[in-house]
């Protein structure tokens, strides 16, 4: 096969599948992919027969190294004399595409910061870059960076084309030098360079006049020559850049205090809600203006975003009203029963005492006595006919309950002695 080839539409081992290509690089093509099994995109290096070794040696210094912000590699495929390198599938542009239109000295802070992060742990495990370029970074749209390409031989062509643009006299001691970690400090040091210089007309590149001088001075830290004066170690590195990360950012917070807050919150409302595509995500960032030393904020306009929904403030009461206690309602008193009049004279209905008394009297209507207008007997003879009729229906209900309780004996009896006798089975 020829090193240039392509394998749009390859299938390796019945499971991964090489889809649109991506990049073209110096060693390996880079192609979009999918993992059938897992269900997941994926991306795939196809690294031709030449460098195959190269890529070997690289993994195997490297197989170690499980860091969040290092590009992790899944599997590798050979086939028909080719490597396929699975690896993660990262959405992110490489840093490369920033160095034309330049950075803001707070953002290529931070990404270096995060870089020389990544190197510290690298190191640590004994583990060399080698060849940190701006292809071998990416940066998603979130600026969180993920580097790519571990211990591969590094690109010369590139290092000397960057060292020409800082000066004519300036050049690495020996590119030799690149496989070390100090030659991993210097690399992002030339990051950083690219990053916060632009050209001018038939001037070489130099540093833009808005970077300030504390980040002037570290970047020449991370690429002078003289080693007496050169930062050497990525921990240290990382420190510093992260602590002047900081002092930026706090300068730049109180050149924004002139905002008010209410129209703060309302940006960072609409930032948080828009409807952010894959498409206007893969396009190039535009930093805004580079003039301006406060000027960090990366400019991106959606095409279609989202209302922005403003909560209804919630009401409050009163602190005098306690919203936990209930107070009973008053209630409306009872009317008070009204007796009617007593009737003339010296009537008195007297009911005897035994044998039965009214309250014992269960049932019996309550009959509103009219107005006497008979002789005092014959109420009399009323009363003692109602307590009569009262006293047999008490006396009768002993009786009926004997009277069924024999009868349910009787019936039993029969049912369980006429059986036997009438010979039934």
């Amino acid at each position: 096969m020829r090193e240039n080839e392509r394998h749009n539409g390859l299938e390796l081992d019945q499971r991964y599948v090489l889809d649109e290509t991506l990049a073209q690089g110096a060693l390996a093509t880079v192609y979009r992919g999918r993992d059938i099994a897992l269900r997941r995109p994926i991306a795939i290096k196809a690294v031709p027969a030449p460098h195959v070794d190269a890529y070997q040696r690289a993994l195997a210094a490297t197989t170690t190294l499980t860091y969040p912000s290092i590009v992790a590699t899944y599997d590798t495929v050979k086939y028909d004399g080719w490597l396929f390198l699975v690896q993660e599938w990262v959405d992110a542009h490489p840093l490369s595409d920033y160095l034309t239109s330049g950075m803001p000295a707070e953002r290529a802070v931070n990404l270096a910061a995060q870089i020389a992060r990544t190197l510290a742990y690298a190191h640590e495990h004994r583990a060399v870059h080698g060849d940190l370029t701006a292809a071998a970074v990416l940066v998603d749209r979130r600026a969180v960076v993920r580097v790519n390409n571990f211990a591969l031989p590094a690109d010369n062509r590139y290092f000397a084309t960057v060292c020409e643009m800082i000066s004519h006299d300036f050049s690495l001691a020996t590119l030799d030098e690149l496989a070390t970690p100090a030659g991993d400090i210097r690399a992002v040091g030339l990051l950083l360079w690219q990053l916060l210089s632009t050209a001018a007309d038939g001037q070489p590149r130099n540093l833009r006049a808005d970077v300030p001088e504390t980040v002037h001075t570290l970047v020449w830290q991370c690429i002078a020559a003289d080693t007496s004066t050169r930062i050497n170690d990525a921990e240290t590195l990382a420190h510093a850049l992260e602590k002047l990360g900081h002092a930026l950012t706090v300068g730049r917070s109180v050149a924004t205090e002139e905002t008010p807050p209410t129209l703060r919150a309302v940006r960072t409302n609409v930032m948080r809600s828009a409807a952010w595509s894959a498409e206007e995500t893969q396009a190039p960032i535009t930093w805004g203006d580079t003039t301006d030393p406060h000027s960090m904020d990366i400019s991106m306009e959606p095409t279609a975003p989202r209302p922005v929904r403003v909560p209804l403030p919630r009401p409050t009461l009163p602190p005098s009203i306690d919203v936990v206690a209930r107070v009973p309602l008053p209630r409306p008193p009872l009317p008070r029963p009204t007796l009617p009049p007593e009737p003339s004279g010296n009537l008195r209905l007297r009911l005897p005492s035994r044998p039965l008394t009214p309250e014992h009297v269960i049932g019996a209507p309550s009959v509103r006595m009219p107005r006497p207008s008979a002789p005092i007997e014959h109420y009399h003879g009323l009363e003692q006919e109602a307590i009569t009729v009262a006293n047999k229906r008490r006396s009768s209900l002993p009786a009926l309950l004997l009277i069924g309780l024999a009868l349910f004996m009787l019936f039993f009896l029969l049912g369980f002695m006429l059986p036997p006798l009438l010979g039934w089975k």
